[in-house]
């Protein structure tokens, strides 16, 4: 089982901006940016979070699914990610099944979700620290 941990800072992906989208036939790389505390009056961007999906996921607009994909079909059906480039991420919720909502500023909210044969179904680089996501495991 690949959880999240209870102490990943989740919070951290809060504010950041995703300035680019990877697409790749069996994945989907998001990667943000974020402000640089500095103190200086221009204003100033490092790398942030990196976000690789490996087995789904739902993007959403007030609530209408716009666009999905399953692991089957991620790299076609990804396209749709386009809109939340340059939208910064509002809120992070944690959903049951390791399962996240990142919600963006345009209103969109992006749900990724985890395969159900238990395989990494995302992956999160943030502040040099990286965890991989899977379902939890039924034990059936």
């Amino acid at each position: 089982m690949l959880d999240i941990p209870n102490d990943f800072p989740l919070h951290k992906l809060v504010s950041q901006e995703l300035m680019q989208l990877c697409i790749g036939s069996n994945d989907i790389v998001l990667r943000f940016y974020q402000r640089d505390e500095i103190e200086s009056m221009a204003e100033k961007w490092k790398p942030g979070a990196t976000i690789a999906i490996d087995s789904g996921f739902e993007l959403s607009d007030k609530g209408r699914v716009i666009c999905a994909a399953s692991n089957e079909d991620l790299g076609n059906s990804a396209g749709g990610l386009t809109v939340l480039l340059r939208q910064i991420i509002c809120s992070v919720e944690r959903l049951p099944r390791n399962e996240l909502l990142l919600r963006f500023s345009k209103g969109h909210a992006l749900h990724l979700v985890t395969d159900e044969m238990g395989y990494e179904s995302f992956h999160i680089e943030l502040d040099g620290d990286m965890i991989d996501v899977a379902a939890p495991f039924s034990g059936a």
